[in-house]
């Protein structure tokens, strides 16, 4: 999926832990814009995600990645996502940010902006 995200296919999507927390599987993927990416992340569940932002300063296809982690997510889950979170990441080629966010505020299309410029 993430292919489909940095070439621009689709806008977005979302990653989680499998039932067994020993894999990291595709949750969600869409077109929609970036309300639509920020109402997908669940407010007690840890989640990863990509946005694709177009272009950006003349780079095209900026793509940011989220590790979504809300204060009310499992501490064990909190650690297991935290504990995978730079191998999964560093398997994505070409993303131009790394935000890490535990609310809607820290996720805000201004906040992200602002790290890319």
């Amino acid at each position: 999926m993430y292919d489909e995200v940095r070439s621009g296919r689709i806008k977005w999507a979302t990653y989680k832990l499998d039932d067994h927390m020993t894999m990291i599987v595709p949750d969600h993927a869409s077109d929609g814009d970036y309300d639509a990416f920020l109402e997908a992340l669940p407010s007690g569940e840890d989640r990863y995600a990509v946005f694709n932002f177009g272009e950006i300063n003349g780079r095209a296809d900026t793509v940011v990645f989220y590790h979504w982690s809300p204060d009310r997510t499992l501490l064990a889950k909190k650690m297991l996502y935290a504990s995978s979170r730079a191998d999964f990441r560093d398997g994505l080629e070409g993303v131009a940010a790394d935000i890490s966010a535990s609310n809607v505020e820290e996720a805000s299309r201004e906040a992200v902006l602002a790290r890319v410029n």
